[in-house]
């Protein structure tokens, strides 16, 4: 039915579609063409209205009473000929005859009355000039006859030459009639033609409904006639031109819309018609498909729906007829059957796939672990080797084995990213970072194998970012370490240059679209290898004799990483010139302030400063930097230019007060430069900065001879530049080279830590990195020994093996962590070991109550950076005593003799900010210090408040927060307590904790005043 109803309404909207654009237009042409025949027909009656005119003259211009009349023979041709009702009934208004000079011999006007008027001569005459072509007759038969314009409106004229009656002779004047186009003519044309004509005079600002621009238009083009509509007529106009050729007057023609709506009316009447008709033809076509179609196909129908409610694909549709709906029920009955088979095959299948992907989870996690396992082994042992005392020949083959492995160890992580991303398990990190902080590590991070190969690696972060933004730093460091790594491998001479900033786009205050690019002066990517080097295992040249190794992993995990962040990793390259490897990503603005927004210090701000380098990149972005820090810099690219802008700056009293050399420069470098500067007395003044390499920084020494006040390694960061800046240009020197040179001993920590881990090689390694390392180590192989041996004694620190026989890792944690909360013991820091590496390890580890996670194998620094996070080193703990009897002394009223045995800070925390402090800036932990005096006590009320109306969310919210900015002032007996509250209202069960919330209390309040006196210490 509802197809019957469809196609009649198609038919009913076609016929009237078909109606309304096929047959009204010809009604509405017809009546266009209708008008502009009348049109036609009254400029035809108006012509000959000047015939006749035309006519009338010539024969009282050829008349010898005429000519007599003009040669002053004849006294009484006025009164026998000039008879106004004559003239009148001849349809004349004016009539002149005048002399061969073209005065007036006789005049009569019938506009006003039977006599002349006074003003006729004003009317018309002043229009004749004797040049006029009217008065022009050059033979006896010349005439003239047409429309003109007079001071009384457009008027039909008509002139001849005064002649004998054989039209000899020369004339002796002109005879001239004039017939206003007025009213009454216009009037009998419309009765004589059937139109309903209007005569517009032509005016300075047009005529009728058109301005006189459109007119000239309507006349230049050549238009004749012009129509327009309305809702009860059609208008046709045209121009009546003169006998000069201008037009004189607009005619416009009224016709009324009677075609049309004829038209309309048949329309209608055809549309009713039709619409009756489809009517029963669709009363007929219901009644035939309602008892012939719909009802067979409605019980084919109602068993398709039990097979749907019962998923019985065994029902049978029993159909005996012969027709095509018969065939429709066998069809389909065949079909279900073939599903049926068809699900079977695929549950089978996809518990196969299951199994298969199950499998490959597993072989990964199993892989993982074992490749790893062996390979702590060997990493770890020739660490170890590393830091003993060997020859030189041994150091080489040691530092070739550490090499190889690292190498080996790349290659690994690539597979097994390549292999999380393929099985979906890949998941991006969103959390507060310094993006210029990030990319300016990562380009440190690699500079010495630039500085090896003898190129310039740059970044070139832009000061217009603001770069403290949300995302997932490991995977862009990534990313990044992969494009400059191979922008590196591929270039040999010339530079690689990374660039960030922001892209133009719709003003967003929530959100920046960053564009980040690598661009080098390698060797470049042929154009038919482009499409495909970002497939895995592609590579550019993929012979067995190319000159550059790799899995051809790098690109596409990269790729896909760069997918995950929202952005398209994509390539421009040309062979021979370079590569610019680029994307852009959205990223959400963090809530910090990013280490390059920093504005401009009086030590700074108006500087004259003058930047020597030979590298015109590095003179761009140095020049960027210290005009947004609105200092005024000079930039040249050799020590010729730079001393002759010393000895101009000089000579015109306006000296440079910094001089930024670029250590390495041909010709004459960056040393030889300041030699040559401090051999004028006139430039002792200006102070010295020197930018050098990683591989040949300049010695102490050599700074000290030449008074060079500060030291920095390309590539230069913007956070060390500026504030090496602000310390030079103050006056001081810069004590603390920003170089990546520093030294690599490891400064020895401080506690007893227990070793849970079962494979002798991995005992071995850790053994041995711990020993370095200066701490007590003592070792169990599983989870239930550690127990057991946390239970004997006190540990500062546990290294937990995750997979280990008896009790494995994560049990044994979690078993930790609830005796701790049962027994309200101090919490053990708790560091996992693991050979694992897919998505969700950290999180299951951290779930599970570990504090940190580190992956094997791990190196000594790793090991050092983690551990240094919960011991304290030696150094800190020779000065505790020292510290403790200080806060003893100074906050004897704040504590009881009890209370001090466990003090409510760990210094450690409060002295790594202190090594993070920059010099020039201002106190980091006096700054970190007040913003938690500042903000905690309000987070605490929140988490009280939160505890007594049993708002587990809220209290999980407030105690998380103030744990996490607990830990970052040392407070770490308070954050524990703030993590019990937390995982109780995780798991809403908020029993006894009154009894927590007493304890953190007293703890917060005890914290406060130690960071109060830390405060004044610091100040």
């Amino acid at each position: 039915m509802l197809y019957l109803l469809l196609l009649g309404t198609c038919i009913g909207v076609g016929s009237y579609l078909a109606i309304s654009y096929a047959i009204l237009p010809a009604f509405q042409e017809f009546e266009v063409h209708e008008s502009i025949e009348a049109v036609d027909r009254v400029e035809s009656a108006i012509e000959a209205e000047g015939r006749t005119l035309q006519t009338l003259v010539s024969e009282y211009a050829e008349w010898d009473d005429t000519r007599d009349f003009a040669l002053g023979r004849h006294a009484e041709y006025e009164e026998y000929n000039l008879i106004p009702n004559y003239w009148r009934r001849k349809g004349v208004d004016v009539l002149y005859i005048l002399d061969v000079e073209g005065k007036v011999i006789s005049a009569l006007g019938m506009s006003e009355g039977t006599g002349v008027p006074a003003d006729i001569h004003e009317l018309f005459l002043g229009q004749v000039t004797p040049t006029h072509p009217l008065l022009d007759h050059p033979d006896a038969d010349s005439s003239f006859t047409g429309a003109m314009k007079t001071a009384d409106g457009p008027a039909l004229v008509a002139a001849a030459p005064i002649v004998s009656s054989l039209a000899k002779g020369s004339p002796v004047g002109t005879f001239i009639v004039v017939r206003r186009l007025g009213p009454e003519l216009l009037a009998d044309i419309s009765r004589r033609t059937s139109a309903n004509v209007i005569l517009h005079e032509l005016t300075a600002a047009g005529a009728g409904s058109y301005s006189l621009d459109e007119l000239k238009r309507l006349s230049s083009d050549g238009t004749s006639t012009l129509t327009r509509s309305t809702d009860q007529e059609l208008i046709a106009n045209r121009l009546i031109s003169g006998m000069d050729g201008d037009p004189v007057a607009l005619l416009e023609i009224r016709h009324p819309h009677t075609i049309s709506k004829i038209g309309t009316e048949t329309i209608r009447a055809a549309m009713i018609l039709i619409g009756l008709v489809t009517a029963v033809f669709m009363v007929i076509g219901v009644f035939i498909m309602r008892y012939v179609f719909v009802r067979p196909v409605n019980e084919i129908a109602d068993s398709m729906i039990r097979i749907r409610e019962t998923g019985d694909l065994n029902i049978n549709i029993k159909q005996d007829r012969a027709d095509e709906i018969g065939q429709l029920a066998r069809e389909f009955t065949e079909m279900t059957a073939n599903l049926d088979h068809t699900q079977r095959e695929l549950e089978k299948t996809r518990d196969l796939a299951l199994g298969a992907s199950r499998a490959k989870s597993e072989f990964l996690a199993r892989m993982s672990h074992e490749i790893r396992t062996p390979m702590n082994g060997v990493l770890g042992m020739t660490e170890l080797l590393r830091n003993t005392a060997l020859d030189f020949e041994q150091r080489r083959f040691t530092e070739t084995i550490y090499s190889s492995a690292e190498n080996l160890l790349d290659i690994i992580n690539d597979i097994l990213d390549f292999s999380k991303i393929e099985a979906g398990k890949m998941d991006l990190e969103a959390r507060d970072i310094d993006l210029g902080v990030v990319i300016e590590e990562t380009v440190d991070s690699l500079a010495s194998q630039a500085h090896k190969k003898g190129l310039e690696l740059i970044n070139d972060v832009s000061p217009d970012l603001h770069t403290s933004l949300i995302g997932d730093p490991v995977r862009i460091r990534q990313v990044l370490t992969n494009l400059i790594s191979n922008a590196i491998k591929f270039t040999n001479r010339g530079e690689v240059v990374v660039r960030v900033s922001a892209e133009e786009s719709a003003a967003n205050t929530e959100a920046a679209r960053v564009l980040i690019e690598v661009v080098d002066t390698g060797v470049g990517v042929k154009p038919e290898k482009q499409r495909d080097i970002f497939e895995s295992f592609a590579q550019e040249d993929g012979s067995t004799t190319r000159l550059h190794g790799g899995t051809g992993l790098g690109l596409a995990i990269s790729r896909q990483l760069v997918d995950l962040m929202g952005g398209t990793l994509q390539l421009e390259s040309t062979p021979g010139l370079g590569s610019r490897f680029y994307f852009a990503i959205e990223m959400k603005h963090g809530r910090g302030e990013a280490v390059h927004e920093r504005k401009a210090t009086a030590s700074v701000a108006g500087k004259r400063i003058l930047v020597v380098d030979d590298n015109a990149t590095n003179r761009e972005i140095l020049e960027q930097h210290l005009k947004c820090w609105r200092a005024r810099p000079h930039c040249v690219e050799s020590a010729r230019e730079a001393l002759q802008a010393l000895q101009l700056a000089a000579t015109e009293q306006e000296p440079f007060e910094l001089v930024i050399l670029d250590m390495h420069m041909p010709r004459t470098d960056g040393l030889q430069l300041a030699r040559m500067i401090r051999e004028f007395p006139a430039l002792d003044a200006v102070s010295l900065m020197l930018l050098s390499s990683v591989a040949m920084p300049a010695s102490e020494d050599t700074l000290e001879e030449l008074k060079i006040s500060g030291q920095l390694t390309k590539p230069i960061r913007q956070g060390h530049l500026y504030d090496a800046l602000s310390v030079v240009l103050s006056g001081e020197t810069v004590t603390e080279r920003y170089s990546r040179n520093r030294s690599s001993a490891i400064r020895k920590l401080s506690g007893k830590v227990l070793l849970a881990e079962d494979n002798p090689v991995n005992q071995a390694v850790a053994l041995g990195m711990l020993d370095s390392l200066g701490v007590d180590v003592a070792v169990v192989t599983d989870g239930q020994a550690a127990m057991d041996a946390l239970s004997g004694q006190r540990f500062d620190l546990v290294l937990m093996d995750c997979q280990m026989p008896v009790m494995d890792g994560l049990q044994a944690t979690r078993e930790i962590r609830a005796a701790e909360r049962d027994n309200n013991e101090c919490h053990v820091p708790i560091v996992a070991l693991t050979a694992n590496a897919l998505s969700g390890d950290r999180e299951q580890c951290l779930e599970a109550g570990m504090n940190e996670y580190l992956s094997k194998p791990f190196t000594m620094d790793q090991l050092h950076a983690v551990l240094s996070i919960f011991l304290r080193t030696e150094a800190e703990l020779a000065d505790e005593t020292r510290i403790e009897e200080v806060l003893s002394a100074e906050a004897a009223s704040l504590f009881d003799t009890q209370s001090i045995t466990i003090q409510p800070l760990d210094l450690t925390a409060l002295a790594t900010l202190k090594e993070l402090q920059q010099p020039g800036s201002p106190s980091l932990i006096k700054r970190v210090i007040q913003i938690y005096l500042d903000s905690s006590g309000e987070i605490k009320e929140r988490l009280a408040n939160a505890l007594s109306n049993t708002d587990t969310d809220t209290a999980r919210e407030s105690a998380h927060a103030l744990k996490s900015s607990s830990i970052n002032v040392g407070a770490t007996r308070l954050a524990d307590l703030c993590k019990n509250i937390e995982t109780m209202a995780r798991e809403h069960s908020i029993d006894g904790v009154q009894e927590l919330r007493s304890k953190l209390e007293q703890e917060y309040g005890r914290v406060i005043k130690a960071l109060r006196v830390e405060l004044e210490r610091a100040a």
